[in-house]
């Protein structure tokens, strides 16, 4: 189901117009991922929910991962809320939170930069880890 909607052609045009990120998937399995740092967005956080909505299929979620701040009203049209957290544990809940997702959800995935920098990977570098099946070395956890 995942791979069929990456095959539209204007989506990864509009996705950039809102200053999103798809993370390409290679496997059918895997949930539609799309990606953002907070300050790269160029729409409202509304905006977005309802474009990502669009593409959660039949008995899918629209998941939110994220480390921003949300008021209740900003979050109306998710499913399910995943915060988070600060080093060292947010490889452990980027990778958890990929592999529970099913193929016909969206995980949407929204990072303050200021908070998810992590010198020695990123977090869509550890999106595309987890999407590959790649565990996260020990060091990697560590932020000294």
């Amino acid at each position: 189901m995942a791979a069929e909607r990456l095959d539209e052609p204007s989506l990864a045009r509009y996705a950039n117009d809102l200053g999103l990120s798809i993370v390409e998937t290679e496997f059918p399995s895997q949930p539609f991922i799309v990606f953002a740092k907070t300050e790269s967005l160029r729409a409202s956080l509304a905006e977005i929910q309802r474009w990502s909505r669009k593409f959660v299929c039949d008995k899918g979620r629209l998941i939110l991962l994220t480390d921003i701040e949300l008021d209740d009203d900003e979050f109306k049209a998710i499913d399910c809320l995943v915060q988070l957290p600060d080093l060292p544990s947010r490889a452990e809940v980027i990778h958890g939170c990929v592999a529970s997702s099913r193929s016909a959800d969206v995980l949407l995935v929204l990072t303050d930069s200021t908070k998810s920098t992590n010198r020695r990977i990123s977090d869509y570098a550890e999106l595309r880890r987890s999407i590959k099946g790649i565990d996260l070395p020990a060091e990697y956890n560590d932020p000294s």
